[in-house]
């Protein structure tokens, strides 16, 4: 049965590397319409994906939705190149209020080739025998002392986290360096303490995911309640004020992973949370960011300060506004990444080279070991994160503050061409295959923990790929400590076990 499937498995990636190879092909020679081309290779890849998804599904019939590897296939790979395609097949005159066209480039064909070359890649690695058994050596060890199996964390742990991630970010905004209302001169300024106070801030959602773990597996303690409704509105404000539209939805998304990661189910009232912050995003958030991009304005030094910026950018529409189009338009054009992230690869093929001063793309990736690890007063050389802002004005040739994400792809082809993406994302799947055999949330909280962290960290590969690397060798050893000082050292009985224990109640 298991040489069957493997022989099916094996097939399938043939064709599906064929059929992609032959579609770039036709791109190159221009003998088929492209919007057919894309429509293709957009199926194609979304075939493949949804066939490596069920196969999942069949192996974890219970929390296969929070596997890594199909995480990051959804968000990753089907949203930006796969779903948001459809913008270009819709008219001329309904996109034009989001700054885009239904024209259909080579070098947009040649990115879907380079995404589908990196699905199959990861999921080769995932696949491979390599993850599997280093996974199984490592699982007969010694690894389960690392992580708690109390039933409950600290008692003013969670407020410790929260009062910690407050402080960081009032001082993001005493320093100009908070979300949106960053200035960029002082981010030069204060980089040497930039991601110290980042590291700080990132203890708010962490503080939300105990909360929301604590919560689900003590439903009855009032005190696990209150601290995950007081926490979440702090995230939620936070969000907002942060002008990035991911912060105000992602306290949705943090509680529903929790809920269903504990109860097997979909919950559809915070998918419905999510639904609704998304909107309230788009009709507050966008405004502001346009007032600031065409006015230049000043970053606030507090929470009042910023909070009026986003009050009063409301009537004052600006030329040009994505908050022309209905919001759901705004949200396809937001999330594709196919169009932006093409222009790169057209400026790469062109053979130009990269200016000075451009971003050390290879370098800084191969260098993220030791960049996560030595700070930058020894390390001057660190990359100060303006990848965005680069890409905006050298590649997209616009004399603005605004970063641009072209995708990882684009970001891996500056790097090294096709074969640097597909080594990455064979490591990445390889990394995720690792990561389910050594991680089983349904043990404890701390469990939980670590793996809602972790898959935060992989689940989504942002456009600066060296970022992700020096992230996740970071967050590793921190977030393995942060638990073992969260949770005593005592284990006892849990009060409310894991869907993966209890069959009965997935839904």
């Amino acid at each position: 049965m298991r040489s069957h499937t493997s022989t099916r498995r094996g097939l399938r990636l043939i064709l599906t590397l064929g059929a992609g190879g032959l579609i770039e092909l036709l791109s190159t020679h221009g003998s088929v319409n492209r919007h057919v081309l894309l429509a293709a290779i957009t199926l194609l890849l979304l075939s493949y994906l949804v066939s490596e998804v069920l196969s999942v599904r069949r192996e974890q019939p219970q929390t296969w939705l929070l596997n890594p590897a199909v995480m990051t296939s959804a968000v990753t790979f089907a949203i930006s190149f796969g779903v948001t395609n459809v913008l270009f097949f819709l008219p001329a005159d309904m996109l034009e209020p989001v700054d885009l066209t239904p024209y259909v480039s080579h070098s947009m064909i040649k990115l879907m080739w380079l995404v589908l070359l990196a699905a199959i890649a990861m999921w080769v690695g995932y696949r491979s025998p390599i993850g599997k058994n280093i996974g199984r050596r490592l699982s007969q060890g010694t690894h389960h002392r690392w992580i708690r199996s109390a039933p409950k964390p600290h008692a003013f742990a969670i407020p410790c986290l929260a009062a910690v991630a407050l402080m960081a970010r009032l001082l993001q905004l005493h320093f100009g360096i908070f979300g949106y209302a960053s200035n960029y001169a002082n981010l030069i300024e204060m980089g040497r303490f930039t991601q110290y106070l980042s590291m700080a801030a990132s203890l708010g959602p962490l503080s939300l995911l105990l909360a929301a773990l604590t919560h689900y597996w003590h439903p009855k303690s009032r005190y696990c309640s209150i601290l995950l409704v007081v926490i979440l509105v702090i995230e939620i404000g936070f969000g907002i004020l942060s002008g990035f539209k991911s912060q105000v939805a992602m306290p949705f998304v943090i509680v529903g992973v929790c809920y269903y990661l504990t109860h097997g189910r979909i919950p559809i009232v915070w998918i419905g949370g999510f639904v609704l912050a998304i909107f309230l995003a788009y009709a507050v958030i966008q405004p502001y960011r346009n007032v600031r991009n065409s006015q230049y304005a000043g970053s606030g030094d507090s929470v009042s300060a910023v909070a009026s910026s986003i009050v009063s950018a409301q009537d004052e529409p600006v030329a040009g506004s994505y908050t022309k189009g209905p919001t759901w338009l705004n949200f396809l054009a937001r999330s594709s990444l196919l169009s932006v992230g093409s222009l790169g690869i057209a400026y790469q093929d062109a053979g130009k080279g990269l200016p000075a001063g451009s971003p050390a793309f290879l370098k800084n990736l191969i260098m993220a070991p030791v960049y996560a690890v030595v700070p930058r007063f020894l390390a001057p050389g660190k990359p100060v994160g303006n990848m965005g802002l680069w890409y905006t004005r050298v590649v997209l040739g616009k004399d603005i503050m605004s970063a641009t994400a072209p995708s990882p792809f684009t970001y891996l082809y500056f790097a090294g061409g096709t074969l640097a993406i597909v080594a990455f994302f064979w490591l990445l799947g390889t990394g995720l295959k690792l990561m389910t055999l050594l991680l089983r949330p349904s043990d404890s909280i701390a469990a939980s923990l670590v793996y809602l962290v972790l898959l935060g960290t992989v689940a989504t590969v942002p456009s600066a790929v060296d970022g992700m690397a020096v992230n996740i060798i970071r967050t590793v050893p921190l977030i393995l400590l942060v638990q073992l000082l969260l949770f005593p050292k005592r284990a006892s009985r849990r009060p409310h076990m894991i869907v993966a224990q209890h069959p009965q109640k997935a839904g």
